[in-house]
């Protein structure tokens, strides 16, 4: 494996003053740090939003996702927010084994190929600019190459239950393997 992980990315956050004029704010360095590892897939909180819809007003959504960046934050916030993350999964590795969050993501590849399989062993090679709207499903990401990192970005937000067909309800399962 080579040594090509990607930089940090910037995240430009941008604020209104009393009169109503936009600037970009300096309450937050731009670099979005490493926040945890997982398998040795790089994770980062680029935002965190509350309950819609968002309160903007005396930046109560800064000095929340300020908070979330000091602690371990939870892929998803309870009650409707929503988290944005970096997912950077290094050459020839999977990000996590096939799971199941109760939840609803968008899922943009910015750079490298990802192969998504789903529980029934479909499966997709996702490509730069592609997306994957992930509604609750089992799955698993991989990235396929044997030199070159892979970064997605997901925007994860709570959802109900899936209720199948016959009644069942899907939570959330992590595979032990």
């Amino acid at each position: 494996m080579t040594n090509n992980r990607p930089p940090n990315p910037n995240r430009y956050i941008t604020e209104n003053d009393a009169d109503g004029n936009s600037f970009f704010s300096t309450g937050l360095p731009a670099s979005v740090e490493v926040g945890s590892e997982i398998g040795g897939a790089l994770q980062r909180l680029g935002y965190q939003t509350e309950q819609p819809p968002v309160s903007l007003s005396s930046n109560s959504d800064l000095e929340r996702y300020k908070a979330a960046l000091q602690t371990q934050s939870r892929l998803v916030i309870p009650g409707g927010g929503a988290n944005v993350w970096y997912n950077d999964i290094p050459p020839d590795a999977e990000s996590s084994p096939m799971h199941r969050t109760v939840t609803f993501d968008i899922v943009i590849l910015l750079m490298g190929e990802v192969e998504l399989t789903l529980s029934n062993g479909e499966a997709r090679t996702i490509k730069p600019g592609d997306m994957v709207i992930q509604r609750s499903t089992l799955h698993k990401w991989r990235n396929p190459s044997k030199t070159q990192w892979a970064r997605m970005v997901a925007i994860v937000s709570e959802c109900q239950p899936y209720v199948t067909e016959k009644g069942e309800t899907l939570g959330a399962y992590f595979s032990s393997t």
